[in-house]
């Protein structure tokens, strides 16, 4: 009697330590158990790789914030003007760095030669997204964040106008590729559909996309300068977002485009747009201090991906054949500059 009990004890024991174990451990069928060993050493391997490129990491978190902000912005331009839109989201980047300086207690001080980066940051930023939310009112989301993709080739284009560097033939080919993208983005009507006579909005579109991408592109390099200073990021993000917000008060001022909107649906949507805003630049400043410029940038086009699937998810527009074919274009375009920028160091060393 006293036996069978002892085994009785013993077998439950055993079950109690068999319940604790982890999944991996029980005694399961041999292919379950390897199964189960093996998504554990994959789970592993991708902590672990987060862990050692976490600001890469950073860099494809961004591109959602970046996504659903600009789908919120394409949201409130039906109501609201994109100057205004400025004005909201960068005094909502700017409020929200507040709680983190003053619970972190961050030094406000900075020199004189990072104020004045500061200060054109903002500028420059603001500017660049003003044109780029007006051209979500007159074009697809996807189509306009497929051009804005292509800095890298802005970069070549301004360094071979202002610092007068020679272009390669790879460069040559990027900016082909490049207009022959943005020609499928634009789908001008002369070239595809000349018998059309009405008023032709891509066009606009795609010119104020280009023209937001430009100065996108120097804020882009100016942040480069801060994260190469060791600027800390909430205090970047904290002093363009005030320039960005003052610039915007006065472009609303000089072209009377204040107005209030009532709707609760549209405030949500503008202090939203402003929280995900202020999220996708602290990724990107935290990637900038760590990360090569060409990483950073190849990642960050992933946006476009992330774009043409939320908008066809959220607001139901596809993106059409056209669109998919000049994303392609700028994408390689984007991809074949930054591989070039990266080349370079490595046959110098």
């Amino acid at each position: 009697m006293d036996d069978s009990n002892n085994s009785t004890n013993a077998l439950s024991l055993n079950e109690s330590q068999d319940e604790k174990r982890p999944l991996w451990k029980k005694d399961n069928p041999p292919r379950l158990k390897a199964l189960l060993e093996s998504f554990r050493s994959c789970c592993l391997c991708t902590y672990e790789a987060i862990l050692e490129r976490r600001a890469l990491f950073l860099v494809f978190l961004s591109c959602f914030f970046y996504a659903f902000r600009n789908l919120a912005a394409k949201v409130i331009t039906r109501t609201v003007d994109p100057i205004e839109i400025a004005v909201f989201e960068r005094t909502t980047m700017m409020i929200c760095t507040i709680p983190v300086i003053l619970y972190k207690r961050y030094s406000m001080k900075v020199s004189r030669e990072v104020a004045t980066i500061l200060v054109a940051t903002g500028v420059i930023n603001c500017l660049s997204m003003i044109f780029v939310i007006l051209s979500f009112k007159l074009i697809n989301v996807g189509d306009a964040n497929a051009i804005v993709a292509s800095k890298p080739v802005f970069v070549g284009i301004l360094g071979w106008i202002l610092l007068r560097e020679v272009p390669t033939l790879r460069d040559y080919s990027a900016g082909v590729a490049c207009i022959i993208g943005i020609v499928f983005l634009s789908k001008p009507t002369i070239i595809f559909n000349p018998n059309a006579l009405s008023h032709d909005d891509n066009l606009y579109g795609v010119l104020a996309t280009v023209v937001g991408t430009i100065f996108t592109t120097i804020a882009a390099i100016l942040k480069r300068l801060l994260g190469l200073r060791e600027v800390q990021p909430q205090i970047a993000i904290f002093y363009f977002s005030m320039v960005s917000s003052f610039t915007s008060c006065i472009l609303c001022t000089i072209f009377q485009r204040w107005t209030w909107p009532e709707s609760t649906k549209i405030q949500l949507f503008l202090v939203g747009s402003g929280f995900l805003g202020y999220l996708a630049n602290v990724c990107i400043l935290f990637a900038l201090w760590t990360e090569k410029t060409f990483h950073v940038t190849i990642i960050g086009s992933s946006t476009v991906i992330v774009v043409f699937f939320l908008q066809y998810v959220i607001l139901h527009v596809p993106p059409d054949a056209y669109s998919i074919a000049g994303s392609v274009f700028v994408l390689a375009s984007t991809i074949a500059i930054t591989m070039r920028k990266t080349e370079a160091p490595n046959q110098v060393s």
